[in-house]
């Protein structure tokens, strides 16, 4: 995104008035406590319809697709163009309920019953793996990277997670780059089933200034601390609650079908859409960290499937191949 340039040492002249806010988001709550209520325009972002409140990004929306612990929803002409005071005395506050994994094999089950038939979804960025096809480029020559993080989960290796993580790190183009949310989301889920991911959290968190943008590490610590975008969390309970997801045999194993032409979608099946429809690809890339985390990554994943991208000889040790962060 284009930067929106002010005079140094300048600060956005104050909108007459205190907006009402409707649902504020936890962590958008706090930082509207410590800064009395004023949110001032990101220099980073002229279109983005994220703020600063008190050192703490907070998200701006008038009717937004999801909730979010950043999330403000107002009324307010976006994107903001000068300091705002918003009043959410009255607001209702929203953070994910918390989902109880009593069984997580059968969960993982459920999980994986989903990849299987994701490709009835028309799945973007990184999630394309679990179609069994290639993802577009630049995306295409980080598959590697994200069968090494797999691996890694697999393997329950923390220093291979954290290594093989931060390679992901700011690859990818976007607002948020597919390789953070990947990573962000498998981070989630490991963490959803109990894994003692602490450690490799703060290795990430560490790293991700250095390889992707300020908003983006936001987003990717929101994470890994395991409270995101409610369609996330709508996917997550709907895999704990619906016995419609059971299974996990291979699409050639089960009756043909087409799970959008189904008359009643099933509460996975909304919450899968509902979270692709996140970003440009943001919720995919998302969902496919989140089977990585789960460790119940399919076929699709391993070295040996039927496609290959070692034909297309660019340099990957070069990140910003790879990295539209900077825009």
């Amino acid at each position: 995104m284009s930067a929106l340039l002010l005079p140094a040492g300048a600060v956005p002249a104050p909108v007459e008035g205190t907006v009402q806010a409707r649902t504020v988001g936890a962590v958008a709550a706090r930082a509207l406590a410590c800064s009395d209520g004023w949110v001032t325009p990101l220099a980073e972002w002229r279109d983005a319809p994220y703020a600063d409140a008190a050192g703490e990004l907070v998200w701006l929306g008038r009717r937004p697709r999801t909730h979010h612990p950043r999330m403000v929803t107002v009324d307010i002409a976006l994107p903001l163009r000068a300091a705002v005071r918003i009043d959410a005395t009255h607001a209702s506050i929203w953070q994910p309920t918390p989902v109880a994994i009593n069984a997580p094999a059968h969960w993982r089950s459920r999980l994986q019953a989903l990849c299987w038939r994701v490709g009835a979804f028309s799945p973007g960025g990184f999630a394309t793996l679990l179609a069994g096809r290639a993802p577009p480029f630049p995306l295409d020559l980080a598959v590697p990277r994200v069968r090494a993080l797999a691996r890694e989960y697999a393997r329950g290796n923390a220093d291979g997670i954290a290594s093989a993580s931060r390679a992901l790190l700011g690859l990818g183009t976007g607002l948020t780059p597919s390789g953070d949310d990947l990573v962000g989301a498998a981070l989630f889920a490991a963490r959803l089933l109990g894994r003692d991911v602490e450690a490799v959290c703060a290795r990430v968190l560490a790293d991700a200034p250095l390889r992707t943008h300020r908003l983006s590490c936001a987003l990717l610590a929101d994470l890994a601390g395991g409270h995101s975008y409610g369609v996330l969390h709508d996917l997550v309970d709907a895999l704990a609650q619906d016995p419609s997801a059971d299974g996990g045999a291979e699409p050639r194993q089960r009756p043909p079908h087409c799970v959008l032409a189904q008359t009643r979608a099933s509460a996975v099946d909304r919450a899968l859409a509902d979270l692709g429809a996140i970003g440009h690809s943001s919720g995919w890339d998302m969902f496919t960290g989140l089977v990585i985390g789960a460790v119940c990554a399919p076929r699709q994943l391993s070295e040996a499937d039927g496609w290959q991208t070692a034909g297309r000889r660019h340099n990957l040790n070069d990140s910003h191949n790879l990295n539209d962060s900077q825009r």
